[in-house]
């Protein structure tokens, strides 16, 4: 079973997700954009966490640009591209018209993911 913690700071509005603890000074955080980072290994091939800031208002809102991300290396791009398919990140986003688009987290839907 893998485990998946969250946390969540109302007052900064700041959704925090943790998959793996990662080994220190191994893993990266790739901006996907301005609100938006994934942390992952320093190969791209796991993902380790994500941080969304301003979360609430962002799910309300129409897939957003992959901007910070546009901006990284095709290889890099890509590897990212793939992590952002996965299905560990099924509950929390998904690409849409090379948009992002954010999921309302509910914790009973993590709980059988």
């Amino acid at each position: 079973m893998k485990v998946v913690k969250m946390f969540y700071d109302q007052e900064g509005d700041i959704l925090e997700v943790r998959f793996a603890a990662g080994k220190e000074g191994k893993r990266t955080g790739i901006g996907l954009n301005e609100d938006v980072t994934l942390f992952c290994d320093c190969d791209y091939s796991e993902i380790q966490g994500l941080t969304i800031l301003a979360y609430s208002k962002l799910v309300a809102l129409p897939p957003q640009s992959l901007s910070e991300l546009e901006e990284a290396p095709c290889e890099v791009k890509e590897k990212v591209r793939k992590l952002l398919q996965g299905e560990r990140l099924q509950p929390f986003l998904s690409l849409e018209n090379d948009g992002l688009r954010l999921h309302d987290v509910r914790v009973t839907q993590l709980a059988s993911a």
